[in-house]
């Protein structure tokens, strides 16, 4: 006799464990916890999930995809500011999920993985990255990118702490567009000095 079929699917509990996350934080996630949510006892959850770590791992696919979003707005007409706007916005709107990305992860993100996920950047994105930047060579690209994608990370984390609580949207445009212009506006003058050499 084949034992009942659960009435949690795999996606049911995935969603459940989703808003757990964005309600409380990783800590917060356990199959007791789900279970609870679900008003279930345990066992249908280690029926459906093979691990806490799949969990983990589902989560954090959910959270890269609630970023991504925020990333793609229109904010400006520069998708490579509008990237960094959206960055900021999700540590601000979202904090739980910017904290599980980067703080709470249990597998700590790696340079590898950074790599692969500016590989999974939009091709609208990656196009204008190139076509804007195109005087600029690939080093200096790369180093003036990290300097912005540190600048904005640090403001991102200022947000989500609350160190800056009055910054308006409005702010947080003009402040990273300013930033940004300034380390590729650097990158590009320090090019056209060393072409007139």
């Amino acid at each position: 006799m084949t034992p009942p079929k659960s009435k949690f699917t795999k996606e049911k509990i995935l969603d459940t464990a989703f808003i757990i996350l964005q309600k409380k934080g990783w800590n917060y996630i356990s199959a007791r916890t789900i279970a609870r949510e679900l008003k279930a006892s345990t066992m249908p959850i280690y029926s459906s999930v093979e691990s806490m770590e799949e969990v983990e791992k589902e989560l954090w696919a959910r959270a890269f995809e609630s970023l991504q979003k925020y990333q793609l707005e229109k904010y400006t007409d520069n998708p490579f500011l509008n990237s960094a706007i959206g960055y900021v916005f999700f540590a601000r709107d979202l904090p739980n999920l910017f904290k599980f990305l980067f703080f709470e992860r249990p597998e700590k993100i790696s340079a590898s993985e950074l790599h692969k996920l500016r590989k999974r950047l939009p091709k609208e994105l990656r196009d204008f990255s190139i076509d804007f930047f195109r005087k600029i060579s690939p080093q200096k690209l790369d180093k003036a990118t990290l300097q912005s994608w540190i600048f904005t990370h640090g403001l991102a984390v200022l947000i989500y702490s609350g160190a800056l609580t009055k910054l308006t949207s409005e702010n947080i445009i003009n402040i990273l567009e300013e930033a940004g212009g300034a380390f590729f506006a650097r990158k590009n003058h320090k090019h056209k000095k060393n072409s007139k050499k």
